[in-house]
């Protein structure tokens, strides 16, 4: 993956470039790392913690899993996870 603004760290992200991140659990995310999480698929960008602007472009897949029904997930996920 590329550096992380930082200098020498990555995240998960970057370093999965390429390959698949598998979050469990989605519903035990707080609502702003759902937001968090639903930028990124938007974007395909990812930043560094304390960083301003737009960070590099990933090809990360995410596989997000939840043990709620679907009706469930609608209702307590954000929309962009649904």
């Amino acid at each position: 993956g590329s550096a992380a603004a930082t200098g020498d760290r990555c995240g998960v992200l970057e370093i999965a470039t390429g390959g698949t991140v598998i979050l469990e659990n989605a519903e035990a995310m707080s609502a702003r790392a759902q937001g968090l999480v639903g930028r990124f698929l938007a974007s395909s960008r990812v930043r560094a913690v304390g960083t301003l602007g737009a960070g590099p472009v990933v090809d990360t897949r995410l596989v997000l899993t939840t043990a709620m029904s679907g009706d469930e997930a609608a209702e307590q996920l954000h929309p962009d996870l649904w």
